[in-house]
């Protein structure tokens, strides 16, 4: 073998040495980017599924606060309905007493709501048509206890039940309507506390 030969060899050993060195550095930084790049993918993964399960439970959130909303509205809506309706039976239980009861609340109704001067008894044209004996007599004495009187107009009223007091032209309107209107949130609040608590 001659030196030119020698040499060419020792250059390609050394090449063959420093390809195999080269290629196994680049297979080395291939597996680390690699591994890099799994690292960052995985990373990447978890991060969308936190995210994702972020969102998905704001969702259910958002979707259990809405429907709990529903829920209470409706229930709300129930307890309005039953209060309405059962103010409208209270006021028509009032309206169908029998005479000897709806006159003696009547009575009653006189007592608080007659002033101490000279007025006028109205009544619906059904109430003066069976007006019992006595009733305008015992009605005057309640307004005389006051310190007042009372006579009782010949022209009915367009009410269903209750009266109407006229002092000087003023109108003291005590009709069940009136009076049912005049203490409504009261007398819901009232039925609430009886039905709900």
């Amino acid at each position: 073998m001659t030196g030119l030969e020698k040499m060419v060899g020792r250059i390609l050993e050394d090449a063959k040495q420093t390809a195999d060195q080269n290629l196994q550095e680049a297979r080395e930084e291939a597996e680390k980017i690699k591994a890099d790049s799994l690292a960052q993918t995985q990373s990447l993964c978890d991060n969308v599924a936190r995210k994702s399960e972020l969102e998905v439970q704001n969702y259910l959130d958002r979707t259990a606060s809405s429907a709990d909303l529903l829920k209470r509205k409706a229930l709300l809506k129930a307890k309005q309905e039953i209060l309405s309706e059962t103010l409208t039976k209270a006021y028509r239980a009032a309206v169908s007493l029998d005479d000897d009861a709806y006159f003696a609340m009547l009575e009653k109704m006189m007592q608080k709501f007659s002033l101490p001067m000279a007025g006028e008894l109205c009544l619906s044209q059904k109430d003066l048509a069976r007006l019992p004996a006595g009733f305008v007599e015992k009605a005057n004495a309640i307004a005389e206890e006051k310190g007042g009187s009372l006579q009782l107009s010949k022209e009915p009223k367009s009410i269903d039940g209750g009266f109407v007091l006229v002092y000087g032209g003023v109108e003291e309107n005590c009709s069940f309507e009136a009076i049912f209107r005049a203490q409504k949130d009261d007398l819901q609040d009232k039925i609430y506390a009886l039905l709900f608590q």
